[in-house]
């Protein structure tokens, strides 16, 4: 197969590093690391402790997130979780967000799912995430800040709508898709393209299938319900850190900054495990919202996402030695099996 060179993605990666690794120096340069230090050294150990549980729940309720987009109950969550741990460390330290297709490739190699399926169900689970960050976020930064002056109805009107019409496109994700190939289908039709035809029938088709699924009311029921929990993990991650750190503000509060950081994650910047963005994020909020001026709120950032960058290479460590150990059971027991088998025979 030959991989196509294609400047214009490879311009687009090198700006996005360009403009993280900026952010990250200018930020860096208003850090006072004495103070920052002391910062560290006030944080106690049972924080860290218990942000590192809300860590762990959090991958455990992606865990049941992606079960029941695939349908797939009866996966044992010894074989799944690690393969989601592991595959959020990969995600978290590969630069230019290439960790992604390391949960397709895991499910085809340790559950032998077809990859169709894994990438329909990551891009569904990574949707109704950004849903609960867009709502909730969204909700708090109109109801809970002086950032923009509405009254209170509007605002809960403005959620409301919003959050009606993100699902709405959720819901019929499956039927878009079948529309778009069959445009693409008559377009290829058309100008005489059998590629064009071939993707339309092919590809977009064989995906608009797997995002049938969340037609269901019952599966999209399940993963909206199971995305209350995750987003709720990861903000309890983050609320647990900034109270450590002696920040005191109001939950509603803090959960409009940490929806902002949230946002800066999901831009499609090319970075290098989010450096300069999610700091960015986190000084745009603690600056606008908070009222910090920006030398805090960068130690704080930095703080923060080292924080995240440590829990998920601990917690994908685990899952890497896990799957490996459960590999190695797998395949000491088909040996043994084989040999009786022989022994039989």
């Amino acid at each position: 197969m030959t991989v196509r060179f294609r400047p214009g993605k490879l311009a687009w990666k090198l700006l996005g590093l360009m403009v993280s690794i900026s952010i990250a120096l200018i930020l860096l340069r208003e850090v006072d690391f004495n103070s920052f230090a002391h910062m560290v050294a006030r944080v106690p150990a049972w924080s860290l402790g218990a942000a590192l549980a809300a860590y762990l729940l959090l991958n455990f309720f992606r865990l049941l997130r992606f079960r029941t987009l695939l349908e797939q109950h009866d996966i044992p969550a010894g074989v799944f979780y690690p393969i989601v741990l592991y595959h959020n460390f990969l995600v978290r330290v590969l630069p230019f967000k290439t960790g992604e297709i390391s949960y397709v490739v895991l499910l085809r190699q340790h559950l032998n799912q077809p990859l169709r399926e894994g990438v329909s169900s990551l891009v569904s689970s990574r949707l109704f995430e950004l849903f609960m960050v867009i709502v909730i976020g969204g909700g708090a930064l109109l109801l809970a800040t002086d950032l923009i002056h509405l009254p209170q109805h509007i605002a809960l009107l403005i959620v409301f709508v919003g959050g009606a019409v993100y699902l709405a496109g959720l819901y019929f994700s499956g039927a878009l898709l079948h529309w778009l190939a069959g445009l693409i289908r008559r377009v290829g039709v058309h100008l005489g393209s059998p590629q064009l035809i071939a993707r339309g029938d092919n590809t977009l088709n064989g995906l608009a299938a797997s995002f049938d699924r969340v037609r269901r009311p019952r599966v999209f029921a399940a993963t909206l319900f199971l995305s209350i929990f995750t987003y709720g993990m990861s903000a309890l991650f983050y609320l647990v850190l900034l109270y450590a750190v002696g920040l005191d503000a109001r939950p509603a509060l803090l959960l409009a900054i940490v929806s902002i950081v949230m946002l800066a994650e999901a831009l499609p910047l090319a970075t290098i495990s989010g450096l300069g963005v999610i700091e960015g994020g986190w000084v745009f909020g603690l600056v606008t919202l908070a009222g910090f001026d920006i030398g805090p709120a960068a130690s704080i950032g930095f703080f923060l996402h080292g924080c995240q960058l440590v829990a998920a290479v601990a917690t994908g460590l685990i899952g890497y030695l896990w799957l490996q150990i459960s590999r190695r059971a797998d395949l000491a027991a088909r040996l043994d099996q084989g040999g009786l088998d022989v022994k039989q025979g």
